[in-house]
């Protein structure tokens, strides 16, 4: 076999691998067991819990995971506006009973304090980062040339 053919059978394998891989990762957001996964991804159950205990299928699981969610968030946030008015709409009709008006303000009240405090986490966060990053740079500027 050339040189050439050899790698070539070996990039094709790669390929091979990386999209049972990606059937994998797919799999593994829609089934409910690891079992189902693999038989949607066409692998054996032995074969993708040995995938899933490598950290760089991990991570590849991690960030469709990430992704997925975003997508629901976005789709979530789309839709939020519509359920707000919703309740608006419940805890101002004098027709609806007085416990589902009362329950539609509560629901109101308690989306807003989330969002806040949602909101007060993330700029804390954000400040916690600035202040490593600084406290990083901080720290090259001081080490020796040759380091540690």
């Amino acid at each position: 076999m050339s040189q050439n053919a050899e790698v070539r059978t070996k990039a094709d394998k790669t390929s091979h691998l990386q999209g049972r891989e990606a059937r994998a990762v797919t799999a593994l957001l829609a089934a409910p067991t690891i079992v189902e996964a693999a038989r949607q991804a066409g692998v054996s159950g032995r074969t993708l819990r040995r995938w899933l205990d490598r950290p760089d299928f991990q991570a590849k699981v991690r960030q469709a995971e990430t992704e997925a969610i975003g997508q629901a968030a976005r789709l979530l946030a789309c839709r939020s506006a519509n359920a707000v008015e919703v309740l608006h709409e419940i805890q101002n009709d004098p027709t609806v009973p007085p416990a589902a008006r009362v329950r539609a303000a509560m629901a109101i009240l308690e989306l807003v304090m989330r969002l806040r405090e949602v909101a007060l986490i993330e700029a804390r966060l954000e400040a916690l980062e600035r202040a490593l990053l600084e406290l990083q740079d901080a720290q090259k500027s001081v080490e020796p040339a040759g380091g540690r």
